[in-house]
């Protein structure tokens, strides 16, 4: 394999693994939820299939006052995703990405399947020949669907909330460039989640959430066969508010995720990477939950 296409390889699975990681590590901050980032290629492969595990500690709760409180308590989230990507028609794509969770929380646990998500991308930008100054870069467009149970659903026990509950449709676009072993990428993206009616314990209620959007910047340091790369994700949501039985205003949601990640080149077309995220390092939260983990994700790559 020559130098090029190493780097084309290498390029490849960092960018996906930080996009995957992306959808989540801000599945940890619950109840408002971040829009999960699209399962895309973004390489030169015409597929690939990703295979990922995270296991997320809940370490504080934010207000909307933004006073910290520490958990004194145990709880903790796994997420298993699978999830794939084809490209068709040379610069367009689909995905599509499903999950399955366990929350577990002084001694009482729920494991169910998560939200789905789709993705349509294009390749707004080529890389057609080598441009030192030129990124390469793609225009999405995704949805996410509450197949998950959310904790709207049952007041009386919020650990079986492991879905969003709410609908989004999302725009964003993705920009990558590597300048000899230096790599570095930039997500941007937004949302709008759908309104949506819930009964429970408590009765029926309308929940009218608004905007959201993110933002992920990042890059990393190649040798031939390893990567160490670390990035932040920035993350905001507009108040959820509640009408019907349930009356609440609701409070705007941000946080900021720093994350470390070492990528291994097995071979040409596998990639293993392990990484450590943290949501209690940087920014100031508001309205969310915490959290601190690690994640190991297997990816398959099919060459056009």
């Amino acid at each position: 394999m020559t130098g090029h296409l190493l780097l084309f390889a290498i390029k490849n699975w960092f960018f996906l693994v930080l996009i995957l990681k992306s959808a989540e590590v801000f599945a940890a901050a619950c109840c408002g939820g971040g829009l999960a980032a699209p399962a895309m290629v973004l390489g030169d492969e015409r597929a690939q299939g990703t295979l990922g595990y995270t296991f997320t500690e809940m370490a504080a709760d934010v207000g909307s006052d933004s006073l910290w409180r520490k958990r004194e308590s145990f709880e903790s989230r796994e997420t298993f995703k699978l999830d794939g990507a084809q490209v068709f028609f040379d610069r367009w794509q689909a995905g599509a990405s499903v999950s399955v969770v366990r929350r577990r929380q002084s001694g009482d646990s729920f494991s169910g399947i998560g939200d789905i998500g789709t993705t349509l991308a294009y390749e707004v930008l080529p890389e057609w020949e080598y441009n030192p100054w030129k990124p390469r870069g793609w225009a999405y467009l995704t949805a996410e669907w509450p197949t998950g149970k959310s904790i709207f659903e049952d007041s009386s026990r919020p650990i079986s909330g492991v879905g969003r509950g709410l609908a989004l449709v999302g725009i964003g676009a993705v920009l990558t460039k590597i300048v000899a072993r230096y790599d570095g990428f930039l997500i941007v993206g937004g949302h709008r989640s759908i309104p949506r009616s819930f009964s429970n314990q408590e009765g029926r209620y309308e929940l009218t959430p608004g905007w959201g959007g993110d933002v992920t910047a990042g890059m990393g340091l190649n040798s031939e066969k390893w990567r160490v790369g670390g990035a932040l994700s920035w993350a905001y949501e507009d108040p959820i508010r509640s009408s019907g039985a349930v009356e609440s205003a609701g409070a705007p949601q941000r946080y900021v995720t720093a994350r470390l990640s070492l990528v291994w080149l097995a071979k040409d077309n596998y990639s293993i990477s392990g990484e450590y995220f943290d949501q209690t390092l940087v920014g100031s939260p508001s309205n969310t939950t915490l959290g601190r983990g690690i994640s190991v994700t297997f990816q398959r790559r099919w060459l056009r």
